[in-house]
């Protein structure tokens, strides 16, 4: 199509990469939702302006391999097995893309395909939002990041002190996608103020576990509004420095995932993060999400 130039994608090489390859420990909250998220960004450019983005290629490019990519080096690795501990591990080899696409009328899209297990949702904002300050010439809004996840390895002995009906056992979960009874609605709940001490600024890690609440279906439609937001401050709540830490538990021990089956349903409000703020010098983007 001669609207769009839709370019190689770019291929994540950081300066910074460990040689050799540096190994990361990926937490069980990590593992939790190691699944591939595709993201993708568009801007709108006035037809004044159109040709100001004929090297946005270049530009992107230039903003990740040599800025980017120095705090941020483990974005260009991959997940790998490790069959002797049994987990998933971060990779850091240098072998991550992202892609860039231009319209003849000056507008851009931008992509980026990452696993939910290298880092979580504001994390991946604060990322963006520092390759968007790069590219409008300004500096890296946070040179420090913690990315030792270390702080979230399970307990020896493990000590499950609550039931966890937020996540199910990954061998349970074809014999319950054909049952059903009362649902559960889940949600990511931030915990960086919720361990002790808090977690530091910078953390990249997932720091977001599945809360839940729960009701007959009778009381939603008879009681009103405030009942609803009264069972959902109730979910917050429960979500203690003990409860985190007996869902690290729980995961060492069944290898679960969100229990999104059995009738539950997960939501997740993209609204909550700051990507409708993103400028890489031509404006806020027109549209973003998965």
């Amino acid at each position: 199509n001669q609207d769009v130039e839709k370019e190689e994608p770019l291929k994540l090489v950081s300066p910074n990469n460990p040689d050799p390859p540096e190994i990361i420990f990926l937490s069980n909250i990590d593992l939790a939702v190691a699944f591939p998220v595709e993201t993708v960004f568009f801007f709108e450019v006035t037809p004044d302006k159109s040709s100001s983005t004929l090297n946005i290629s270049h530009r992107l490019e230039k903003a990740v391999a040599e800025v980017l990519l120095v705090p941020y080096y483990f974005m260009a690795g991959r997940l790998n097995f490790n069959r002797q501990t049994r987990r998933l591990e971060l990779l850091c080899n240098n072998a991550g893309a992202l892609f860039v696409t231009r319209f003849s009328c000056g507008g851009f899209s931008v992509g980026f395909v990452t696993n939910h297990g290298i880092l979580d949702g504001k994390s991946a904002s604060e990322m963006f939002q520092n390759l968007a300050s790069i590219c409008r010439g300004e500096n890296i809004v946070n040179q420090v990041l913690y990315n030792d996840r270390t702080c979230f390895r399970a307990r020896i002995p493990p000590q499950i002190k609550y039931p966890h009906m937020e996540y199910v056992k990954l061998q349970d979960i074809s014999s319950l996608a054909s049952s059903f009874t009362a649902p559960n609605q889940l949600f990511p709940l931030d915990i960086r103020s919720k361990t002790s001490p808090p977690l530091p600024n910078g953390f990249v890690g997932n720091a977001v576990i599945t809360a839940f609440a729960t009701s007959k279906v009778a009381e939603l439609v008879e009681k009103p509004f405030c009942f609803c937001v009264e069972k959902m401050r109730e979910a917050i709540e429960r979500v203690t420095e003990e409860y985190v830490r007996s869902v690290i538990d729980w995961l060492e021990v069944y290898k679960g995932v969100p229990a999104t089956c059995n009738g539950n349903f997960y939501v997740s409000a993209w609204s909550k993060l700051p990507f409708g703020e993103l400028d890489f010098g031509f404006g806020k983007l027109a549209h973003g999400g998965p």
